[in-house]
């Protein structure tokens, strides 16, 4: 190996002696690289919450296909906005959220029933969730 430095070998990524690597967009066989298309989600979901009934957080779970504006608000069972958790744009992937049943104010909600919305560009989901103190 002539790629030898003070009595060690200089091996590039694919271990070869004095090499360069890979060229770009390929792998060390020559292969094209490629996303890995199962970590994109195929559409957008809303996951129910869990736990659920819940005390005194739960999690929520969304996936989003496409770069998207995401928002995710918890409603009373009048109808109110009682407290936006998600409010922002989104890279493509799956995320989780924790909501602590309180309020915009951080004050904690009375145990009952409540939704949760999700709306995208071309998506809406609502889910039901349940608090018990």
């Amino acid at each position: 190996c002539n790629g030898v430095f003070n009595g060690e070998m200089l091996l590039d990524e694919c271990g070869v002696c004095g090499g360069d690597g890979p060229e770009e967009g390929l792998s060390c066989d020559g292969e094209p690289l490629s996303l890995n298309k199962s970590l994109i989600p195929q559409g957008y979901t809303l996951s129910q919450n869990y736990p659920n009934p819940f005390n005194p957080i739960t999690y929520i779970h969304y996936s989003v296909p496409n770069y998207d504006f995401i928002n995710i608000d918890i409603i009373n069972i009048s109808g109110q906005i009682i407290k936006t958790i998600v409010q922002s744009s989104h890279q493509p992937g799956n995320y989780e959220i924790i909501w602590d049943g309180t309020n915009h104010y951080e004050i904690p909600v009375p145990s009952g029933i409540y939704f949760y919305k999700m709306d995208a560009n071309e998506f809406v989901s609502v889910k039901k969730l349940v608090l018990l103190k």
